[in-house]
């Protein structure tokens, strides 16, 4: 099946007409593409505030459960929890929200596979800033696994994701801590 067979795609607003250039009461917190250099966001995270000249349509803000996707190489996709909703997509980025019954998480290990990432390279289009299109997402194919499997799957891959991400803290203290050392010799 396509990937539109099974969400709904948008892409994120064009912000140069909407942004204010002093503080209004649109106030917004936005997605960068900085925020695609983990695999991971947490809660904690700062994001870019955007003013707005006006209401943003609610299309243009992340709710629970959706997926966004960065359009610019290298592709990513981040899975929106609890945490971050209400968050301004760019047009660099698209949302993807379900419109089925599937494991929104394994959908985005899905796309962020090696498989789909080679198959999404392939249609990049542009030289200067090359990007992936909405066309090319939508008839994306995609193998989806009944649900129970698709389930079965995100939680190896979140206990998975999460020794990762233990791993990577303690590798963070040993290099602290070998600093700390040579710090102690002077």
């Amino acid at each position: 099946m396509k990937l539109k067979d099974i969400a709904q795609i948008t892409i994120g607003l064009s912000l140069n007409r909407k942004k204010s250039k002093e503080k209004t009461n649109y106030k917004y917190k936005q997605f960068t593409l900085k925020c695609f250099d983990t695999d991971f966001i947490y809660p904690n995270d700062e994001f870019e505030i955007f003013y707005s000249k006006e209401p943003i349509n609610q299309k243009y803000l992340t709710q629970q459960n959706d997926i966004v996707i960065r359009l610019r190489y290298p592709i990513k996709a981040l899975y929106i929890d609890k945490y971050h909703k209400d968050i301004l997509v760019p047009s660099v980025m698209a949302i993807i929200k379900p419109t089925k019954n599937i494991d929104i998480k394994f959908l985005t290990y899905y796309l962020n596979s090696m498989i789909i990432k080679k198959e999404l390279k392939t249609k990049i289009e542009g030289t200067q800033i090359p990007m992936i299109g909405i066309k090319d997402l939508n008839e994306l194919e995609i193998n989806l696994p009944d649900l129970k499997k698709q389930n079965q799957i995100t939680q190896i891959l979140e206990i998975n994701d999460k020794e990762i991400q233990l791993l990577e803290e303690l590798r963070n203290q040993k290099k602290l801590l070998k600093e700390a050392i040579i710090k102690e010799i002077k």
